[in-house]
């Protein structure tokens, strides 16, 4: 009946359960002495845990970051040119949302020769040439301090944030960076030495917005530098006037686009009148545009459908709508070309075509400007030669406004039908002396080279009566007959005829 115990077990040898005794066992509690051995157990547990947390923290840290970090660089990514890793054009606008501008202008600055750059070197050299003018106005920055911040707005220009003392002192900042820039020779890909040419517009100085319109200002005198072929413009109050015509340019954009699309293209005739037959013998084609119950006239649109490229789809129109409608009339018409239309091989293809097609038979006259075909004379002298072999008329238009050469008239007068002798001449023909002495001088030389003569700008009877008397062959303008959607003629011939039949 020994017992045994080793401070965690306990054990007595029992020989019999069955002699009667009465036995009583007596143990020390094993569950106390278990129950401090597993708290000792979890404790330690709970220190290896906590030691492992705080070795694992980091690399949670790290972890839990990622997803802002990626955040972060997917945002920078957007405010970040790739090509030169400066501030891009979101950036700036952001900047300004933020009004950063305190006390500051925008300066852009557009690189003018890029295209003629990469057309002569290549996509790449182009675009070591930008990364390089970056790499330039970083180190430039560093001199002049005024120079705050720089981005790249566009592929080829720059905007810079610069702080505005006054005007001599910019003069002086935009001078110098201008010549430092485009007297510098750029060693491109250790082979290529290039040159660059700059243009610059700068936002106002009255009034330092330090918000979106000091970047509109900015684009505003750039663009007016870049049409007037100026090295830098400042905004001031005369574009605000300029705002207003770039306004009054996008809606008619929008006119000119809905007329090709919508046909409302359409062709107004202005008659020509037979001083000697007494009656309207021809008719000029001229081109308007109709919206919303408005007509446009050319001056109002030609210009800017070059802008646009949609130039030449009126010019297409206007022919094939005019030689549509005078297919089956007997009178003989003319249309406007000028020597962008001529020196273009699509146009003059076109125009070629549809001279066959119809086959008018000297009933086409095509009117061509006298200054544009002074400077243009080969290619001028090319066309009407092969005009006249298409059996259509020649008519020089606009003549004796400014410079005009007689030398030339004479060269091509065997090419040359009509001479329209401008309405400057004419205007005052009846009480000016000297436009008489002109006129007459101009007929006297036309009818030595077999050219007829029409007076433009007929607008009173005084006139008419004075330059049928000169022995003027035709004359047009509004006392003969405004230009009408309609083939007419004016009331004062039809009377005029009823009253003496040999009135004229």
């Amino acid at each position: 009946n020994k017992a045994f115990s080793n401070g965690k077990y306990f054990s007595r040898k029992i020989k019999s359960f069955n002699e009667g005794d009465n036995i009583t066992l007596l143990f020390e509690s094993k569950y106390t002495t278990l129950k401090e051995e597993l708290n000792k157990q979890k404790l330690e547990l709970i220190f290896v845990l906590i030691a492992i947390s705080i070795l694992a923290l980091p690399i949670v840290l790290y972890f839990a970051s990622i997803p802002e970090k990626l955040e972060k660089e997917i945002i920078k990514q957007f405010i970040t040119d790739d090509l030169t890793k400066l501030p891009n054009l979101e950036h700036l606008l952001n900047d300004l949302k933020e009004k950063e501008f305190k006390n500051c202008l925008i300066i852009l600055l557009n690189i003018t020769n890029d295209k003629n750059i990469q057309n002569i070197y290549g996509f790449n050299v182009t675009k070591e040439l930008l990364r390089s003018c970056a790499n330039f106005f970083l180190e430039y920055k560093k001199k002049d301090k005024r120079f705050l911040k720089i981005y790249k707005v566009k592929h080829n220009v720059f905007a810079f944030k610069y702080l505005y003392k006054n005007r001599e002192t910019l003069n002086e900042s935009l001078n110098q960076i201008q010549n430092l820039l485009e007297n510098k020779e750029f060693l491109i890909l250790n082979k290529y030495e290039i040159t660059i040419d700059t243009t610059i517009g700068v936002s106002g100085i009255d009034i330092l917005n330090n918000n979106i319109n000091e970047l509109k200002e900015a684009e505003i005198a750039l663009d007016e530098a870049l049409q007037l072929n100026h090295d830098i413009s400042i905004y001031n109050n005369s574009h605000v006037e300029n705002l207003e015509k770039y306004k009054a340019n996008i809606e008619k954009i929008k006119i000119i686009k809905d007329a090709i699309l919508n046909n409302n293209v359409i062709i107004a005739f202005q008659p020509i009148f037979n001083n000697f037959q007494g009656k309207v013998e021809k008719y000029e084609a001229l081109v308007r545009l109709k919206y919303k119950d408005k007509i446009f006239y050319p001056d109002e649109f030609l210009q800017i459908s070059k802008k646009i490229k949609k130039y030449k789809t009126l010019t297409k129109i206007i022919i094939e709508k005019t030689f549509k409608f005078f297919e089956n009339k007997d009178f003989e018409f003319s249309i406007n070309l000028s020597m962008e239309d001529i020196l273009d091989d699509e146009i003059r293809e076109y125009l070629f075509k549809e001279i066959i097609k119809y086959n008018f038979q000297n009933r086409l006259v095509i009117e061509l400007v006298e200054t544009e075909a002074i400077n243009n004379y080969e290619a001028f002298t090319n066309f009407i030669k092969e005009i006249k072999k298409l059996n259509c008329k020649i008519a020089i238009d606009d003549f004796g406004s400014g410079y005009s050469n007689y030398d030339y008239i004479i060269k091509l007068s065997d090419y040359i039908d009509y001479l329209k002798i401008d309405g400057t001449l004419i205007t005052d023909i009846d009480t000016n002396q000297k436009t008489q002495l002109l006129v007459g001088t101009l007929k006297f030389l036309c009818d030595s080279l077999k050219i007829k003569t029409i007076a433009e700008y007929v607008e009173n009877k005084e006139i008419f009566e004075f330059i049928k008397a000169m022995g003027i062959s035709y004359s047009q303008g509004y006392y003969i007959g405004k230009p009408e959607f309609e083939l007419r003629e004016n009331e004062w011939i039809k009377n005029e005829k009823k009253k003496d039949l040999n009135y004229f």
